[in-house]
């Protein structure tokens, strides 16, 4: 069944595409984007490790044991956590076993490596912007993920690493142009090298499906998955608009898809 829910997900994402990144506007604040996304990075993390707070506390209730399910999105969730934390890097000085003095001054989270890719671009370091548009995203996006309704969780985790492999691609293609023939880490980690990250996220995410999904409530998960994604997408309208110089320079193509 996995394999017709994956096929039908695809053709949901399809509706989706080309994504925006790929045309930002020239007129567009290239800075403020950045800081937006860098943003972003930087919380995911910390919203997926929040949420497994969330869920866990709202199992007890019921049920002092965690669920299959409980257990199975939590693992995946964690695993998303420590990966954007800079993982691969711990594993590979662990399976060395060498020296681990200062380690945790070594390892470099997903977020920084992609703010060292724009220091390429601007000759300076970003900083974070949360702005209201991304502040309410990722409310929005905290409750979803820790909703302990198990479709709305996992519809949401699979649409959260979808869309971030898809705006991850497009953002990459788009800054090349900026980067100064510079190899830019971020997105070679992602989505460019072998066994690329957002490839295995994207996986670990759908293989979730089956724990929530059988052949009555598929309808209703396409519907939940196809909400989450276009909260996603909508961001990333959301803050090419909000780089936008003037108002009139906002083009139709970023409307909201309804």
């Amino acid at each position: 069944m996995l394999d017709t829910i994956d096929t039908e997900l695809n053709i949901l994402i399809k509706n989706f595409l080309p994504h925006p990144f790929l045309k930002i506007p020239k007129q567009a604040d290239l800075r403020i984007v950045c800081e937006n996304f860098y943003a972003l990075s930087l919380a995911s993390p910390y919203l997926q490790a929040g949420a497994l707070k969330e869920i866990f506390f709202n199992s007890i209730i019921n049920n002092p044991t965690p669920t299959k399910e409980i257990e199975c999105t939590s693992l995946v969730a964690a695993y998303l956590c420590l990966d954007e934390f800079g993982s691969s890097y711990l594993n590979q000085v662990l399976k060395k076993k060498t020296d681990c003095t200062g380690i945790m001054q070594r390892i470099s989270s997903h977020a920084k490596l992609f703010r060292k890719d724009c220091l390429h671009i601007f000759k300076e370091e970003i900083q974070a912007s949360y702005s209201s548009v991304t502040l309410s995203y990722l409310n929005t996006l905290f409750t979803n993920l820790s909703s302990f309704e198990p479709m709305v969780r996992v519809a949401n985790m699979v649409a959260f690493e979808n869309h971030a492999e898809q705006i991850i691609k497009a953002f990459g293609k788009y800054l090349k142009t900026y980067s100064s023939n510079k190899k830019l880490v971020y997105f070679e980690l992602h989505v460019g090298a072998e066994n690329p990250a957002e490839e295995i996220h994207v996986q670990l995410t759908r293989d979730l499906i089956n724990l929530v999904v059988d052949n009555k409530n598929k309808e209703s998960f396409y519907e939940a998955f196809r909400q989450a994604y276009q909260l996603n997408h909508q961001w990333a309208c959301d803050i090419i608009n909000l780089s936008l110089k003037t108002n009139d320079a906002i083009s139709d193509s970023f409307a909201a898809i309804a």
